[in-house]
């Protein structure tokens, strides 16, 4: 049971960075010029695995992550100089090749979201730097930060792991990160917050055969062109209004409607065309406040009714559990270094933890009973206790894996069967947190 076990933990884990590839990659890109000075598996794992251990994160800590897996000792010198711009530019190489490995492992939602190919949500985090970093990451906040880079992440709802990740200084816009959409959005569900409100990604979006669901801004003011839903008695006629003079006498819960809104279309040749667009408005009054929220999607009333809007778009909060985990467990705001290549190597790594961590969750939420759930927070934090016996695992040390995958079942699910779900249990099943 225990080599079965070692063999499940170790193919979790060897699918989504498999050992050849990455020696392959690394000798692409000049990362080790003697493979015998150095063992570039074992040094990249321990990087990637070795950021969950303790409570902070030291490039010495690292080094010693290393030396006490690996077959030979690396001092302190010889550790530094290894973590070079070919070293990023591997790990990062790496994160693109795991994302495509998990590419496939498509959660889909049940219920009303079923329908859609993937729940995905769209955001960024930003992470302070060394002020001598401020001219490749430079920051907003030039009088507190210099030097920041901002983290861009499109995850699985469902699953919560990432799909596609860029890394920007801060003052790249959200919106600039994902300025070109391609295929990828087909048959998809964008989650957006008002960072990424902008017509012209809401068309290319609808264009590219996906969805999206995006709150809208206060000031939104457009007119309403057609109403979605016939209310009995009698009911304010909406059509040819604009949107802010039915809010304030609007009664009912809900109001569904058809909006018009113009927009500049992408320049071609210094040459601006305006263009028209209709898309659903969905307003859900909130009981605490009175007031009505409102959401713009292209998603028809027929597909998704009104009464669901707001809590699909509550699973748009997944994104910022991801980004706490990377933070909380991941150490991803700890980048101890005013060296960029430095940094680079850190936060390629942390991403690749991430992946890694959630290719083992699968794992473990797939010998779960379908009652339970495994919540991300509870699962980063068991992830990064276990991060070092994982190593182990990973680089052909099977004494540790004794009762690890046994270990990992019984503490990832939410002790609290009867935890109330909200929006997730009747959307969403089976998601991450």
């Amino acid at each position: 049971m225990a080599q079965a076990d070692r063999t499940a933990i170790f193919d979790a884990l060897a699918r989504v960075l498999p050992e050849a590839h990455i020696r392959r990659e690394a000798s692409r890109l000049k990362v080790v010029q003697r493979e015998g000075k150095v063992d570039v598996h074992a040094f990249v794992w321990a990087i990637v695995l070795g950021f969950q251990v303790g409570a902070s994160r030291t490039l010495t800590g690292l080094r010693e992550t290393y030396t006490r897996h690996a077959d030979h000792t690396l001092v302190a010198s010889g550790f530094y100089k290894r973590l070079t711009r070919q070293l990023a530019a591997l790990l990062k190489s790496l994160v693109q090749f795991a994302l495509a490995q998990t590419a496939g492992d498509v959660s889909r939602a049940s219920g009303p979201l079923a329908q859609f190919e993937e729940l995905l949500a769209i955001d960024s985090t930003v992470v302070r730097l060394h002020e001598l970093l401020a001219k490749p990451y430079a920051g907003c906040r030039t009088n507190t930060s210099k030097s920041a880079a901002k983290l861009h992440m499109v995850m699985s709802v469902v699953d919560g792991s990432p799909r596609r990740v860029k890394l920007t200084s801060e003052r790249t816009s959200d919106l600039g990160a994902w300025r070109r959409l391609g295929p990828w959005v087909r048959g998809r569900l964008l989650l957006l917050d008002l960072g990424y409100y902008s017509f012209n990604l809401f068309n290319r979006i609808d264009f590219n055969g996906g969805f999206f669901l995006s709150r809208t801004k206060a000031n939104f003011n457009p007119v309403i062109v057609s109403a979605n839903r016939r209310w009995r008695g009698a009911s304010i006629d909406v059509v040819g209004k604009r949107l802010r003079d039915v809010l304030p006498r609007l009664l009912r819960e809900h109001l569904d409607v058809m909006v018009e809104v113009s927009f500049d279309g992408r320049a071609y040749k210094d040459h601006k065309t305006r263009r028209t667009r209709t898309f659903r408005l969905v307003a859900v009054r909130n009981d605490e406040t009175q007031q009505h929220h409102c959401y713009l999607t292209n998603i028809s009333s027929e597909a998704l009714p009104s009464g669901d809007i707001r809590d699909t778009y509550a699973l748009r909060w997944q994104v910022e559990l991801l980004f706490k985990a990377m933070k909380s467990q991941g150490h991803l705001h700890q980048l101890p270094s005013r060296k960029r290549e430095v940094v680079e190597c850190l936060v390629w790594a942390a991403v690749l933890a991430t992946i890694v961590s959630h290719a083992l969750q699968r794992l473990v939420r797939e010998r779960t009973a379908t009652d339970r759930r495994v919540p991300m927070l509870r699962w980063a934090a068991l992830f990064a206790r276990n991060a070092a016996r994982l190593l182990r695992v990973v680089l052909g040390d099977s004494r540790d894996a004794t009762g690890l995958l046994e270990h990992l079942l019984r503490e990832a699910p939410d002790p609290n069967r009867n935890r109330k779900r909200r929006a997730v249990g009747r959307l969403a099943a089976g998601l991450a947190a």
